[in-house]
């Protein structure tokens, strides 16, 4: 029924989206599993976080969070979701491409970290619980948790404009 031709077309079609030559960061990780690209993020947001003095641990695993981060005396339980650039859905005549971040609990969590893996690059985002509560307003959740879809540019309609860097994060 298939051939290893089939195969290889099916397959210069992702390596068409990501080259080492435009981010080998971004190509290295679109060769990952979605498992292993999910503990990736994780541990590179933590040892980013350890390097810059920050009280973290790395919880990972079947976990609510994916790290908690002590501030004043403070627990933060923080979630970090990861979406590489790829197709979100198709139409006969049309096909969209985006980001969907799968499986995010709103109530587990204090702080979310949306990682984007762009053909160009990685780029972090974060935002409050109470920000995706408000964009849950009117969305079904699923067994496993929402579904944030980001389109092309990386904008999630009502959930954008409260959308910070990294960078933010230090303030």
């Amino acid at each position: 029924m298939f051939t290893i031709e089939d195969l290889q077309e099916v397959q210069s079609e992702k390596n068409n989206i990501f080259s080492p030559e435009k981010s080998r960061l971004s190509y290295e990780i679109s060769l990952m599993t979605g498992i292993e690209r999910g503990i990736c993020a994780e541990k590179m947001l933590y040892h980013r976080f350890l390097k810059d003095g920050w009280d973290v641990k790395h919880i990972g695993g079947p976990n609510s969070h994916d790290l908690e981060i002590v501030q004043d005396g403070h627990t933060y339980r923080i979630e970090v979701k990861l979406a590489t650039y790829g197709i979100i859905t198709k139409t006969i005549n049309k096909t969209y491409y985006g980001y969907q971040f799968r499986n995010v609990k709103p109530d587990l969590f204090d702080i979310i970290f949306f990682v984007f893996v762009t053909p160009d690059g990685v780029l972090v985002r974060w935002t409050a619980k109470e920000e995706v509560q408000y964009w849950t307003y009117d969305k079904k959740e699923g067994n496993t948790g929402y579904t944030i879809t980001a389109n092309k540019d990386r904008k999630i309609k009502n959930l954008d404009d409260s959308l910070l860097t990294l960078d933010d994060f230090y303030m």
